[in-house]
């Protein structure tokens, strides 16, 4: 592989201010994604939105158009640079987030939720390219867990605070707060990141970058952990109220807290990965991500399920920091923009097809068939980073 090089000098200071500023930027698109549940139950009366496939539609929506921008314009990411495209994406965010006061039905919701998807896809893939680019390697797993906080910090932030506006009889008002988020964002990264940064002259496809070494089994360990994780926390709140551990009348500060962890997790134990090495790193949480999820299936009090929610959500927020970094690594500069969209793609893919597959298996054998069926996803997504992926001496 060819010595990374940079692609402007820029001090210490700046890169930090830039790693907030892309963090920034994630924050603001995790909102979009994750707030629709807290809106959910004001649909009805709002816009008249009761059915349950409407609000299934509309909740994939934006992760469908992510994944499509993602994936299809990974390689004008690496064309053009990441600056432009993190700007542009964030200009169309702006106004998807704002488009919102029109909404008067579930056909515009749908398309400005779409819309929002779509910017959303680009300003991620740019952002974790451009974090790669900025960010030394020895240091960059850290960098990627102040990213991945920002995204985690969506939940116990942004939930309340759409519960908040929508109790209010605004509930548009928490796509006003994603909008100046994104603009916050937008101004950092027009003052912080090099106009050149990540900018290639040849335009790559999505299957010269797959044809490299290592990139198959790094994306399908993504694929299969992801989706399996995805599962096992979206169908936690169902368990919980259906065994009486936690009525959902009462899983809000649950959700809080549990959000919070992962977000400090990510932000102190990721920095560990750059000093044990990042492969290291994320094998040992992946293996102590599936024995917590094994031991989620036996846990029967309110105490039970904190003494193996927090430690699950600690390690699996580190971990994925800790694999971004290691992934930005296994291609050159040149193709980190393409391969992040392809990342993000599998991520989504991950998402929509376990949750799918986890219905099934959760109505036919309950939580705890469900988790291990999880926990046996993670084993091989343990199995292909251990196989298959070597991190650069």
């Amino acid at each position: 592989m060819k010595q990374e090089a940079a692609a402007e000098t820029i001090s210490i200071r700046q890169e930090r201010l830039a790693v907030i500023a892309l963090a920034l930027s994630c924050f603001g698109i995790a909102l979009n994604t994750n707030v629709f549940a807290a809106l959910a139950p004001f649909l009805d009366e709002a816009i008249g939105v009761s059915s349950k496939v409407e609000k299934g539609w509309l909740l994939s929506s934006a992760g469908l158009a992510g994944a499509f921008s993602a994936l299809a314009l990974g390689p004008l990411i690496d064309r053009f640079g990441r600056r432009r495209p993190l700007i542009w994406g964030s200009v169309l965010f702006v106004i998807a987030s704002l488009g919102h006061f029109w909404v008067s039905d579930a056909q515009t919701f749908f398309v400005f939720r779409g819309l929002a998807g779509l910017a959303g896809g680009i300003v991620f893939t740019s952002a974790s390219a451009a974090m790669a680019d900025l960010v030394p390697y020895h240091r960059r797993a850290a960098a990627m867990g102040i990213m991945t906080a920002g995204i985690f910090l969506a939940v116990p932030v942004g939930m309340p605070l759409a519960n908040l506006c929508a109790d209010g009889g605004f509930w548009r008002g928490i796509y006003v707060l994603q909008a100046m988020t994104a603009v916050a964002a937008m101004v950092m990264m027009i003052r912080l990141l090099p106009p050149r940064l990540g900018k290639e002259e040849a335009l790559l496809s999505q299957w010269s970058v797959m044809r490299q070494p290592m990139v198959v089994p790094a994306l399908l360990s993504v694929l299969l952990y992801t989706g399996a994780f995805f599962t096992s926390v979206q169908f936690a709140g169902e368990w919980l109220n259906e065994s009486g551990i936690l009525p959902k009348e009462s899983q809000k500060s649950m959700w809080v807290i549990l959000g919070l962890a992962s977000a400090g997790g990510s932000i102190l134990l990721t920095r560990y990965a750059d000093r044990v090495g990042k492969r290291r790193f994320v094998l040992w949480t992946t293996a102590g991500v599936g024995i917590c999820l094994l031991a989620l299936g036996q846990v029967e009090s309110i105490l039970g399920l904190f003494l193996v929610g927090l430690p699950l959500c600690l390690i699996a927020a580190p971990r994925s920091g800790a694999l971004m970094a290691l992934i930005s690594q296994i291609v050159e500069p040149r193709m980190r923009g393409t391969l992040m969209g392809i990342r993000a793609a599998a991520v989504n893919l991950g998402m929509g097809a376990f949750a799918g597959l986890g219905g099934i298996i959760y109505a036919d054998q309950d939580f705890t068939g469900l988790l291990v069926a999880a926990s046996g996803a993670v084993a091989l997504a343990f199995l292909l980073v251990l196989l298959c992926l070597r991190e650069r001496s």
